[in-house]
């Protein structure tokens, strides 16, 4: 009889998973979050941690690549909606969801070599003339919060480092996790820039899900990623994606 009580549980499990609402999983490229490498591939510490989440669940979806503002746009507009790497601040605290923390980074100042002094402080940046920050990223409202009336808003942190090392501004703010690879996909190198001593804040890294998302929804994914978070699989997505 014991067959009979295992087949019934597992017709449950797969009834509960067909009637679940299909996830609609999105994340931006953005290395070393999400990319796509030589072959094409999708990788990136973002998406192989989330990647290895869903294999937990036993559940299988495409990932979208999207720009930021347009994951953010289906977010707030569109039941059934996840994405990720995305900064759980304050501001957002509210508006969504929470599954993680995936991964976290510090933010900081950075400064080209042989641009304007290195500055030292929150008070010294805030003399620069410019100093660029994309839109809708955390460290846009963080700035802003602190009184910063220098910034210049982007659409993309490539445009940035564009700006940056043709000494167009004088500072970005980017994490240091994603700098390498942002100065690598223009062409330059990172001895080419000066983190600065300004540390903005350290930044948890979390999949967001749209507001309203399902309770036992959410509760599968943060068990599933908790018990991820334990493996040698996951330490090493980390330490290969970020030298941590």
């Amino acid at each position: 009889m014991k067959w009979i009580a295992a087949l019934t549980l597992l017709m449950c499990i797969t009834a509960s998973a067909q009637t679940s609402p299909q996830i609609n999983l999105m994340t931006e490229e953005f290395p070393p979050f999400g990319y796509y490498d030589e072959k094409g591939r999708l990788v990136g510490a973002g998406v192989e941690i989330v990647q290895g989440v869903m294999v937990e669940l036993g559940y299988t979806t495409n990932i979208s690549v999207v720009p930021w503002s347009r994951g953010i746009k289906l977010l707030d507009m569109e039941a059934n909606h996840a994405l990720f790497c995305m900064a759980r601040t304050p501001e957002r605290e509210d508006k969504y969801e929470w599954v993680g923390p995936l991964i976290s980074d510090g933010v900081y100042l950075y400064q080209s070599v042989g641009n304007t002094p290195l500055v030292r402080d929150v008070r010294q940046a805030k003399t620069l003339d410019d100093i660029a920050v994309t839109a809708n990223y955390p460290e846009h409202s963080h700035l802003q919060h602190l009184g910063f009336e220098n910034l210049l808003l982007t659409e993309k942190p490539s445009r940035n480092i564009q700006m940056l090392m043709r000494n167009r501004i004088d500072a970005i703010a980017a994490g240091e996790f994603a700098l390498p690879n942002l100065l690598a996909s223009e062409g330059f190198e990172v001895n080419q820039v000066r983190k600065t001593e300004v540390k903005l804040f350290e930044v948890d890294l979390y999949v967001a899900f749209s507001k309203g998302t399902d309770e036992q929804i959410l509760k599968d994914w943060q068990m599933a990623f908790e018990r991820f978070q334990k493996t040698k699989e996951y330490r090493e997505i980390v330490e290969r994606y970020t030298g941590m």
